[in-house]
């Protein structure tokens, strides 16, 4: 076979061209409708939150040509009344928050920076997009002239080295814009709040700035819209909140689905076994990334086998795999961090991952990891809730003391189906374990 056939599997299964794929959406329809809708209300500040892994950005970036005047997936969705005329289309401003980004000074200037790196992409007296340097992301449809660009460079040139703090430098740029290029009305995406550390006085920025000509969209990964510290007496009721929650079990064989189709379409004629299909989607629980990842593998086990037909076994070689930094670096890191040297400390992780819903009651976890030899449960599990230990774990503030929870519940799974770092921790033991005190109760 040739060497393109396998990278040609390697890409089956790849996200990015998903981003822009309406059926993609088919079933956040609900969601794109109540985005659309906050961003004709002018008053609102739309807010995209949910688990890690569950498409928060790509339905941010369908949100933003939305707001640029695009209706592709309006219309597919039989939406079209929802959408935003192109005389009061948005130039938009995407965003994405790093860990360097620590408090909302920080976080201002990222704004800022994103508006001083306007660029023109075009040689002619004419302009048909401005573009982020260093996202390339587009920015708008709207056309301009070269000499109305030109002239909100040198006016932003000006204002960058005025002693002005960071709000003043953010809001005169804005009015730059507006003025030098005519644009009426500019929104900013900031994607990865959550990993702003202090957002403190972020909130009041959002609540004095925010205006029908200048919009803001937050996205951030939370299990509610309290875990993103965004409280402030005057922004609450302006926050329009949109949950992304997992991806049904359709949803996620869709996603199988649509890898074949692209792969029939390049000339190769692979399919999943009924049971490595149904495998696959329920190991997923709802995360794309896990049909991505474990799919992409599943595949090229049976390539590497000879066969067109994944089956059961190539599913099990593939999670097998996660194990490997190259396909979860992050995850793997984590749980590393978290076990280290400790057969008990992973013990308790597991037991704690294996457990079947998001609120694991600790009297209950307690019992069981006792009755698996783990004689002081309560100290491993604070550890695991330390810094020291990656906080890989944490309690819901409303009862702090008999509730925990998994910080990424896509790192929960990742916990519960890696092979463990210490042989001696007996998975299934732990599972039986579980079951049995469940049939007890």
């Amino acid at each position: 076979m040739p060497k393109s056939h396998r990278a040609t599997l390697l890409n089956a299964f790849t996200p990015s061209h998903e981003i822009t794929d309406p059926k993609l959406f088919a079933g956040r329809h609900e969601q794109v409708r109540e985005l659309t809708d906050s961003l004709h209300t002018a008053a609102e500040i739309p807010l995209i939150y949910g688990d890690r892994g569950l498409g928060k950005s790509s339905l941010a970036i369908q949100m933003q040509w939305i707001a640029m005047g695009a209706t592709e997936l309006l219309d597919s969705m039989g939406a079209h009344d929802h959408a935003i005329d192109q005389e009061d289309a948005f130039m938009v401003f995407y965003a994405t928050c790093s860990d360097e980004i620590r408090n909302d000074a920080d976080l201002l200037q990222l704004l800022i920076n994103c508006m001083e790196e306007v660029d023109l992409e075009s040689k002619t007296r004419k302009v048909s997009k401005l573009v982020d340097r260093k996202t390339r992301k587009q920015l708008s449809f709207k056309v301009v002239q070269l000499e109305s660009t030109k002239t909100y460079q040198q006016e932003a040139a000006r204002i960058k080295h005025e002693k002005l703090n960071q709000s003043e430098k953010l809001l005169g740029l804005v009015r730059a814009m507006m003025d030098s290029v005519g644009q009426r009305r500019i929104l900013f995406v900031i994607d990865e709040l959550d990993r702003v550390a202090d957002l403190s006085g972020f909130a009041s920025f959002l609540h004095n700035s925010s205006s029908p000509e200048l919009r803001f969209a937050l996205v951030g990964a939370a299990q509610s819209v309290a875990d993103l510290h965004l409280s402030h007496h005057s922004i609450d009721r302006h926050l329009a909140p949109v949950q992304v929650t997992r991806m049904s079990n359709g949803e996620l064989a869709d996603v199988i689905d649509r890898a074949l189709h692209s792969l029939r379409a390049q000339g190769l004629n692979y399919k999943f076994a009924p049971d490595a299909r149904t495998r696959l989607v329920r190991t997923a629980v709802g995360f794309p990334w896990f049909v991505h990842v474990i799919g992409q593998q599943s595949l090229l086990a049976a390539y590497e086998q000879g066969s067109a037909t994944v089956s059961n076994e190539n599913i099990t070689q593939a999670i097998r795999k996660l194990t490997d930094k190259r396909f979860a670096q992050q995850f793997a890191d984590s749980y590393q961090h978290a076990v280290r040297d400790s057969i008990t400390r992973e013990k308790v992780l597991r037991l704690l991952a294996a457990w079947p819903g998001e609120d694991i009651p600790t009297g209950d976890a307690y019992a069981i990891l006792r009755s698996c030899g783990v004689s002081k449960p309560s100290t491993y599990v604070k550890q695991l809730k330390s810094y020291e230990y990656g906080e890989v774990l944490t309690s819901p503030g409303y009862q702090r003391s008999s509730l925990i929870r998994f910080k990424n519940e896509m790192f929960r799974q990742y916990a519960y189906l890696r092979p463990p770092i210490h042989d001696p921790v007996d998975v299934d033991a732990i599972e039986n374990a579980i079951a049995s005190y469940s049939r007890r109760g």
